[in-house]
């Protein structure tokens, strides 16, 4: 059941695509050849071509038919609008076939109501596409989340209705407050008026004393420009009286310049002497500095290769003393050990023959003792010396079983 339902979207959008396709070539397809861009006619193919003769008949049945409906003959529109569609459709079928790419190419001469349409197809395909591949619980989502957003969205409208009535009410309090200071603006203005009128009388009265005193201060100017021309004359005077004077002065100091210049030159030649014949020094010295450095370096080089030798055979000499060391140091804890464990065996041995017999004489002062009583009781206790028997006697087999092996690890160890 879903692979059916799968094959069926697929095949809904494979449709719709197909649809989207051929509407998209018809924006190349102008109503006449001569309108044809650059580009389509490249791809388009020439007349001889099966595109070209589909293009030609389709043009030509274009013509046809618009011819008739200018003629208004309503009864063979049906007809050529049929032979259109079934040319266009071949020619769908020849640009699909050579992978005419539709995306990539744009049309020279666009038509913006065919290209508004192509867009709201295109829109549609794509929400096709969306709601077939959306679940009945996506969808529930989708519809939960959309009613949120409208409950928001009503929200807000609210809340903009209220800030817009908020907004209304201190525009009118703002217009009322704007139209008082306007009144009173008109107020100031009138009052302004009065005031140049009243001032009018004052200029005139400013005006008059503000002449006499340019009067005063125009002649008062004259006597001082006189003044002050006569000044001038005597500054000029003393200006060329001055000139003559630095004249002198100025060939005097270019006369100690050139002196000045001549004792520099020298000066200069000697000091160029001086540095030459010390270069000369310099460089010399710094060559057998540079001798005596490199015979440095490889007389250093030498001994830390000495030096190397040296420490590696001090290296190897400490080595070999901490191995005779560590020899010698072997050897005197095997010695111990070997005289550790003959006393062991030897004091081992001595205190368990003298436990033995200390054993044996309590237990035969005890049967003594048993054999003043009763029968019954002799009868009772007669297993127990036989059972101390045994055990004492198997003690030191135990305890010789044990022994033997040890006796026989320090006798191959003294092998």
């Amino acid at each position: 059941m879903n692979q059916k339902l799968t094959d069926e979207r697929e095949r809904i959008i494979k449709v719709l695509n197909e649809h989207l396709y051929q509407t998209r070539i018809l924006q190349f397809l102008p109503q006449y050849y001569p309108q044809l861009s650059d580009e389509a006619k490249q791809v388009l193919i020439p007349e001889s071509s099966t595109l070209g003769k589909y293009l030609h008949e389709l043009y030509e049945h274009e013509g046809v038919l618009e011819s008739k409906i200018k003629e208004y003959l309503h009864t063979d529109i049906p007809e050529w609008s049929t032979k259109i569609k079934k040319t266009f459709m071949q020619i769908c079928k020849v640009l699909s076939q050579n992978n005419f790419a539709v995306d990539q190419t744009n049309p020279t001469k666009q038509d913006e109501g065919l290209e508004r349409f192509v867009y709201i197809m295109k829109e549609m395909v794509n929400i096709y596409s969306d709601k077939l591949h959306t679940t009945k619980e996506e969808e529930q989502v989708m519809n939960d989340q959309k009613n949120e957003k409208a409950a928001r969205e009503k929200k807000s409208n609210a809340d903009l209705k209220a800030l817009q009535r908020e907004l209304a009410g201190v525009r009118s309090s703002r217009e009322k407050e704007v139209s008082a200071r306007e009144e009173t603006l008109k107020k100031l203005e009138e009052e302004l008026v009065a005031l140049k009128l009243s001032t009018n009388s004052q200029r005139e009265e400013f005006n008059s004393v503000l002449k006499n005193r340019e009067d005063l201060a125009e002649s008062k100017f004259k006597k001082f420009e006189e003044m002050l021309k006569d000044q001038i004359k005597q500054c000029e005077m003393l200006l060329s009286e001055l000139k003559l004077d630095h004249h002198k002065d100025e060939n005097d100091m270019k006369l100690d310049r050139l002196t000045s210049e001549q004792q520099v030159y020298d000066f200069v030649t000697k000091y160029d002497n001086f540095m030459s014949e010390h270069t000369v020094k310099y460089n010399t010295l710094v060559q057998d500095y540079n001798r005596d450095q490199k015979r440095v370096v490889f007389l250093e080089n030498a001994i830390a290769v000495m030096e190397e030798e040296k420490r590696k055979r001090n290296e190897e000499r400490e080595r070999k003393r901490k191995e005779k060391e560590r020899v010698e140091r072997f050897k005197v804890h095997t010695r111990y050990q070997r005289l550790w464990r003959r006393a062991y065996r030897l004091v081992f041995l001595t205190n368990y023959e003298n436990i033995n017999e200390k054993v044996q004489k309590a237990k035969e002062g005890k049967n003594s003792l048993n054999a003043t009583q009763d029968p019954a009781n002799q009868s009772t206790n007669a297993g127990k010396p036989s059972d101390s028997k045994k055990t004492t006697s198997g003690k030191p087999a135990d305890s010789r079983s044990r022994t033997t092996p040890s006796t026989n690890r320090s006798g191959s160890q003294r092998r």
